[in-house]
């Protein structure tokens, strides 16, 4: 039987819930009456010496608020509320905010302002110069909603993951947060039982590498693997461009090594870049434990890497702070679609590329739940099966240039539409899916998917408001009286696409999915899912298995997570090399993430369990390695060579046919073809492709993509 004493707790508790549902929270405002713990009241020490040994839980009641301001807590500015108190008439005592209880209010024109939203910023206007030091606040905060306003009311912008997406935003919203729009979800639970995805049978489909065999990729190097995944037409920018502020130019070879250079400085933490060219020995328990001097001079690698420069494009006319790395990642992104095919399963989420400085990083974002929270951040993609990431968008905010083009699919779509197809373009028409967290959960967006030929999912999460044609409230009514691990759906049609709205019963919540595909099936060799929870003080314990959209949820959301993790593990080559320089900034980064991408394709194309190297550092001093001892200081002339013949001759880049070309004769194209793109059998071995592609070492010799990667390996061979 059910004891008195918990009949009675159960019923004060369930009163307890009905009543915080109803009732408004009270707000601060002068003439508030308040409580504070003691242990929270400032100045401390003052508090410590007029409460000797005082209980923590011990409050001080009847204080009243008079004032709000902004002063240093704990070495970090925070919004304060000033107090009054009959036991400290001659002494100003204050707390942080957010400890600060009202029991009573004071006259609704002193409230000091709206409490309702976390996005609300404090009533203190501030403001940071250009040149201003940034305050510790930003350094020392934290997720808190206290924190993200007040640093928004340093003018700094932040990723808030409580923040709704523009989309879901309602035009008008009613005091209750009803939104105003009408839902289009037809009436009705439970799966029809059709997989749009299935329906137009679309199969499930590996990563590759495009126009390479898979003996190929067995056998190729760690720096023929860094061009497959690095756009080497940018390589040779940089090097034509940084030549042209380096009293001795530098070749492939030698900006190959400098790299490789880099990678074994990024193998070890805690020491100067000096300290790898010091002229002491080696010591045991000082010092770096070797040096580069065979490898490269101190003079050359710091020439180098202040001469750096990373476009051939001139400066607009206007300001834009990132022209400078614009084309690099324009490359990069181009490179990689072209050269690069993910699975059927991928994921899109958040990077940071870490910049404390605000004042020298264009786009600087303060993002509370990443590790990493302060820097540039990224919305990028990453396969789900093997994990390499495939391509990234800078986020610019207040810094994006008021002259760019804005994205004409913004006025379709919606700004989140149109940045989820800017990233997914290289699978447009492919019947892939994509996984979404819940930033990027806008009906309106995974239709614009849909049309494109691409399906996703998004997890639905109530950020201040539901999203839009969600009916967020009446799922969890329904969900409410079914078993833990129960499913079901709701189906609707947006723009003449169909789509789904899935739940999951958990212990404690509803889980919900918007999805193009899936459907309420368990997948094939499913892991059986376990829950514990406790229920009227009673432990109760069930098992499932997750259907196919929740299933598929949980296995690939980490990808883009995982890819970060390894970038971020220190060592680190973001951390190790030190710059002031914003620009290089960005190319470490884009190195970073090509080195986690080569791990992850050797890892995923190439080696078996046994062969992958138990961590990223071990790799990067095996990269290093193939760099610092690159086969292009085996094939290149001196840096004095002027026989423009001779360099031609040692680059193997693919290149295409002019017009109507038929033959090279005599140094020159014979365009005797009636065929404006007239198309020639491959002159590889057992190849008969059809292209009008050769290598730039055979002007005229007809060769195809996977077989030029073989003419490659040969001659390096």
């Amino acid at each position: 039987m059910i004891t008195v004493g918990i009949l009675i707790f159960f019923l004060k508790k369930k009163e307890k819930n009905f009543n915080s549902g109803m009732a408004r929270k009270k707000r601060l405002g002068v003439g508030a009456n308040c409580s504070v713990l003691l242990k929270y009241l400032h100045p401390a020490k003052y508090i410590d010496e007029t409460y000797v040994n005082y209980d923590k839980k011990k409050r001080l009641e009847d204080c009243t608020a008079y004032r709000q301001e902004v002063r240093t807590v704990n070495r970090k500015e925070q919004v304060v509320i000033l107090l009054r108190h009959d036991d400290h008439t001659d002494r100003e005592i204050y707390a942080c905010r957010r400890w600060v209880k009202v029991v009573t209010e004071g006259a609704i024109e002193h409230i000091f302002d709206n409490e309702d939203g976390p996005d609300i910023i404090p009533a203190v206007e501030q403001t940071v110069q250009e040149g201003e030091a940034l305050s510790e606040v930003v350094f020392q905060s934290s997720g808190q909603a206290e924190d993200v306003a007040l640093i928004r009311s340093l003018g700094l912008d932040v990723d808030d993951d409580n923040m709704p997406a523009p989309e879901n935003i309602p035009e008008q919203a009613s005091t209750t947060g009803r939104r105003n729009d009408s839902s289009n979800v037809e009436e009705g639970w439970g799966w029809n039982g059709i997989d749009h995805r299935k329906q137009i049978n679309i199969s499930n489909v590996r990563a590759s590498i495009a126009g390479v065999s898979s003996d190929v990729v067995e056998n190729m190097s760690f720096v023929g693997m860094f061009f497959i995944l690095f756009p080497k037409s940018m390589v040779k920018i940089i090097i034509e461009e940084t030549n042209k502020r380096l009293d001795e130019p530098m070749n492939m070879g030698e900006f190959i090594r400098w790299i490789g250079v880099c990678l074994l400085l990024s193998t070890l933490s805690g020491y100067k870049r000096s300290d790898f060219w010091s002229m002491k020995p080696i010591e045991m328990f000082s010092g770096a434990p070797y040096r580069f001097h065979e490898f490269m001079t101190s003079t050359r690698f710091e020439a180098i890497m202040s001469s750096l420069t990373f476009t051939k494009r001139k400066a607009p006319a206007y300001k834009d702070r990132f022209w400078q790395v614009r084309e690099m990642i324009e490359t990069w992104n181009h490179h990689m679609s072209e050269n690069f095919k993910p699975s059927w399963a991928s994921c899109l989420d958040e990077s940071m590329s870490i910049w404390f400085n605000k004042f020298t990083c264009p786009g600087w974002v303060f993002c509370p739940r990443k590790p990493h929270p302060y820097g540039n951040e990224y919305h990028t993609i990453c396969c789900g099966h093997s994990g390499i990431l495939f391509a990234m968008e800078m986020v610019e905010g207040k810094d994006t240039p008021k002259e760019r083009s804005v994205d004409p699919n913004e006025n379709k779509i919606g700004k989140t539409g149109a940045l989820l197809l800017r990233l997914c373009q290289s699978i447009f028409t492919t019947g892939k899916v994509v996984i979404l967290d819940s930033g990027f959960c806008v009906l309106r967006a995974i239709i614009g998917l849909r049309q494109q030929g691409v399906f996703a999912s998004a997890l639905i999460k109530k950020r201040k408001y539901w999203p839009k044609y969600v009916p967020g409230e009446a799922m969890n009514e329904h969900m409410a009286s079914k078993q833990v691990g129960e499913c079901d759906s709701l189906k609707g049609t947006l723009d003449g696409v169909p789509y789904d709205l899935f739940t999951l019963k958990e212990p404690d919540y509803t889980m919900k999915l918007m999805s193009t595909y899936g459907g309420l099936i368990v997948p094939k060799n499913q892991k059986i899912s376990k829950r514990v929870w406790k229920e009227r003080g009673e432990t109760k314990t069930t098992t499932f298995q997750y259907t196919e959209p929740f299933a598929n949820h949980f296995y690939f959301r980490h990808a883009v997570d995982d890819h970060n993790n390894l970038r971020h593990g220190l060592p680190s080559i973001e951390s190790t090399i030190v710059t002031h320089h914003w620009p290089l900034r960005v190319f470490t980064f884009l190195l970073a993430v090509t080195e986690v991408n080569i791990f992850k394709a050797f890892s995923y194309f190439v080696w078996s369990d046994d062969q992958v190297p138990a961590s990223l550092v071990k790799f990067r001093r095996r990269l290093a390695n193939a760099f610092i001892h690159n086969e292009y200081l085996k094939t290149e002339r001196p840096r004095s060579t002027k026989s423009t013949r001779n360099k031609r001759k040692l680059e193997h880049t693919l290149v295409t046919a002019p017009c109507n070309a038929s033959k090279f004769v005599g140094g020159r194209w014979k365009k005797t073809s009636r065929a404006k793109y007239q198309q020639f059998v491959c002159r590889g071995e057992n190849c008969k492709k059809q292209v009008r592609t050769y290598c730039a070492c055979m002007v005229g010799h007809w060769l195809c993509k996977e077989c030029h990667l073989e003419h490659i390996l040969s001659s390096i061979n």
